[in-house]
């Protein structure tokens, strides 16, 4: 898939239109018109940049989902949720939801021990 592909793939599953994202983005709806007919291939990382953060996207998602990376931790779906869902968080609460996981799977580790001894 192209980079334009993927934007608008992301932007029809956030609910945007393109005159929306394009002025959420401060560019042209003309100009990203391009961009995903694939007319514009090249934006450059400033337009990206402000896309990927319309699309409540990382760049580095934005160029998974469009195969620049092979990183298919960053290409899965439920990781990509996870991370835009983790990101709308302030600070304190990313330091409280990732001390709730390690306990979690602390607590797994000990109950699959458990169960091996007994």
């Amino acid at each position: 898939m192209s980079l334009g592909e993927t934007v608008r793939a992301i932007r029809l599953e956030q609910g945007l239109s393109q005159k929306e994202a394009a002025e959420a983005a401060g560019i042209d709806q003309s100009y990203l018109s391009m961009i995903e007919s694939g007319q514009r291939r090249n934006p450059g990382a400033r337009i990206v940049a402000r896309l990927a953060k319309v699309l409540d996207v990382s760049i580095d998602e934005l160029a998974a989902r469009a195969g620049y990376l092979s990183n298919p931790q960053l290409a899965d779906p439920l990781s990509q949720r996870a991370m835009r869902l983790f990101r709308r968080l302030p600070r304190w609460r990313q330091e409280d939801v990732l001390a709730q996981l390690e306990l979690y799977l602390e607590r797994q580790e000990v109950q699959s021990e458990e169960r091996r001894v007994a």
